[in-house]
């Protein structure tokens, strides 16, 4: 299981980078089909999500090593946006897709309608990250 563990602090330009390249992610997923292969699409997608998460992280001294690392991370992301129910779920199926593709090779699972319920889930994601970040550490964005 992952450890969550204090950070002493906050480093602005580390949580800056890590929303750019979750903007950057979301834009690789919706490339052109016929140039990129739905099972990176997906993986942008899904990379754009845990680059809110770890920019969360950030944002609130925390940091996740070891096994799991990823699931703890979106937790926090989570918990900390509020998000209940259906978005969990989401989380947790995104989570568990992207090990399916990446360790078992089961490149079925990243479709087309499956990357396009990646990016939807990424858009999301990025939207309140950057809502919650504007109003809680609004430094990060020059304010």
């Amino acid at each position: 299981m992952a450890d969550l563990t204090q950070q002493r602090h906050i480093n602005i330009e580390k949580a800056r980078n890590l929303l750019h390249q979750a903007v950057l992610d979301l834009q690789d997923a919706r490339a052109d089909k016929k140039v990129i292969t739905p099972y990176r699409r997906f993986l942008a997608a899904y990379d754009a999500g845990l680059h809110c998460a770890l920019a969360v992280l950030e944002l609130n001294r925390q940091q996740t090593r070891g096994e799991g690392h990823h699931a703890e991370s979106f937790q926090h992301l989570l918990t900390t946006l509020g998000f209940k129910g259906g978005a969990v779920a989401e989380a947790k199926a995104m989570s568990q897709a992207r090990n399916d593709v990446t360790y078992k090779g089961n490149m079925q699972l990243a479709d087309e309608v499956q990357v396009e319920r990646a990016i939807k889930w990424a858009d999301r994601l990025i939207n309140e990250t950057v809502t919650w970040v504007k109003k809680n550490h609004p430094r990060v964005f020059g304010g």
